[in-house]
């Protein structure tokens, strides 16, 4: 944040977390600042540029009481101003208990959760740095390790409460696990979690989709996996994910072609005969599977005029049918996977 002064018109920078420290001793001591002395700021922040930040909080009020604001820049004013009480309070209450271990009880407070995703594809010694190390449960605040670090920039001290939990997210199908930080394995638990089925059965039905539906989306589910797991490995199976936001069977056609197909591409590339083993052959009259020959043998011949072409008949062009009917789709999807029922 900038603030120009009268001084010769010179800029300073002020920090917000400063200026918040300010606002929340004021309303923690019921302070009238009107009548109050540049002291209230030396006594909240310390005597740093405690003139430039007495002048920045002298302007705020002569600003709010001049009327100038709207009632709708008020409320956004107010609700900004809210959330960084919240955070100036608990920061507070952090700093307190760096000096008295018993100021604040957080085992009994409020738990707090920060979600990375694809937590693995970043750097984690640029990420972290040194703080890694504050991500043991016997190095945080109150525990009977704890450390205290200065950071380098700002100069504030820097703890990680215990009431805070860090989940990171990544795919067990990228390769970049294997070259993961060591740093980053020591210090979280690891819980792997496979497709299953039984979410998407328990989600669907909620939803009072078809049974008939449900039961078909299941079964692709499950048969198609077992075949991934058998042909690649079992760390590619596609995820339950993928099918919990259908609603009728229009999405299913929609998941199956935009999310699947592609999928399946990228997993066996070029390996056309994995892929006939895993979604079956396709033909006009005998509509059992989805990978075709782009051209037929009178084709083959008519472009090379060869009588020897029977000898590529392994490097036929093939391709994955895209099917665009929904009843096509699951009628095709029954045979090439081998579903009972109707």
């Amino acid at each position: 944040m900038e603030f120009a002064s009268n001084e010769a018109d010179k800029t300073y920078l002020v920090s917000k977390d400063r200026l918040s420290r300010v606002y929340n001793y004021i309303l923690k001591n019921d302070i009238d600042v009107k009548n109050s002395t540049i002291n209230l700021v030396r006594n909240a922040i310390g005597g740093c540029n405690e003139t430039i930040y007495w002048a920045v909080i002298d302007w705020i009020i002569d600003y709010i009481n001049s009327g100038d604001i709207s009632d709708n820049q008020s409320d956004d004013a107010l609700e900004e101003t809210e959330e960084n009480v919240v955070y100036s309070y608990m920061k507070q209450k952090v700093y307190e208990n760096i000096e008295d271990k018993d100021a604040f009880n957080f085992k009994d407070s409020e738990k707090y959760v920060l979600i990375i995703d694809e937590i693995n594809r970043g750097n984690i010694s640029k990420i972290f740095g040194e703080l890694i190390t504050l991500l043991e449960p016997d190095k945080r605040l109150c525990m009977e390790n704890d450390i205290v670090l200065t950071l380098p920039y700002s100069k504030e001290l820097f703890v990680v409460p215990p009431n805070l939990y860090i989940i990171g997210t990544m795919n067990t199908a990228d390769r970049s696990i294997a070259l993961m930080d060591i740093a980053l394995r020591r210090r979280f638990t690891f819980e792997e979690i496979m497709p299953d089925s039984r979410i998407i059965k328990s989600v669907l039905l909620e939803r009072n989709i078809e049974n008939n539906l449900v039961n078909i989306i299941v079964s692709v589910f499950e048969k198609l996996n077992k075949r991934i797991e058998i042909l690649l490995d079992r760390n590619h199976q596609i995820g339950h994910s993928y099918f919990l936001g259908i609603n009728r069977k229009e999405d299913l056609l929609r998941v199956w072609n935009n999310d699947v197909i592609p999928l399946l591409q990228e997993y066996f590339y070029n390996d056309w005969e994995k892929l006939e083993m895993l979604l079956g052959i396709y033909e006009e009259n005998n509509e059992n599977g989805f990978i075709y020959n782009k051209f037929n043998d009178n084709e083959y011949k008519n472009l090379f005029h060869n009588s020897k072409v029977e000898y590529l008949e392994d490097e036929y062009p093939r391709e994955i049918k895209i099917i665009y009917d929904c009843d096509k789709l699951i009628n095709i999807l029954k045979k090439c996977f081998q579903i009972k029922g109707e």
